[in-house]
């Protein structure tokens, strides 16, 4: 049976994250205290058998994204990811229930937030991201 190979927008759009990435041989996240490796994966599938965009492995020290995304969503799929292990860092507990504070919210706000100023600001933002 032939199947369809599956569908990476990164393949064709040079532009993209995952190029840039490439392109500069970043493949991990210094956290001064560890380094998370980023990998790319065909496909993310929780526990629950719900599909996800990205995930982090704070056991594993890794950061896994889907290969699947478009430009915009890996790229705030990424921040996000990378805003977890600086929550986590910081004190933030990833986990839930009464032990830890769920930082899912509060990540996810941020990564948006940071991609609306990174969009509207892009001369500011080269300059203090840099």
């Amino acid at each position: 049976m032939n199947q369809s190979p599956p569908n990476f927008p990164f393949i064709d759009d040079k532009e993209h994250i995952y190029n840039k990435l490439s392109d500069n041989n970043i493949s991990s996240v210094d956290l001064g205290w560890a380094k998370y490796t980023i990998i790319l994966a065909s496909s993310i599938v929780d526990s629950l058998g719900t599909e996800l965009d990205g995930v982090t492995h704070f056991d594993k020290q890794t950061i896994e994204v889907a290969a699947p995304l478009n430009n915009h969503t890996a790229t705030e799929t990424l921040i996000h990811e990378i805003l977890h292990c600086i929550a986590a860092t910081v004190g933030l507990d990833p986990s839930e229930g009464e032990e830890g504070m769920n930082n899912e919210n509060i990540v996810t706000q941020m990564a948006r937030g940071l991609m609306l100023f990174k969009n509207l600001n892009k001369d500011l933002a080269r300059i203090l991201l840099t």
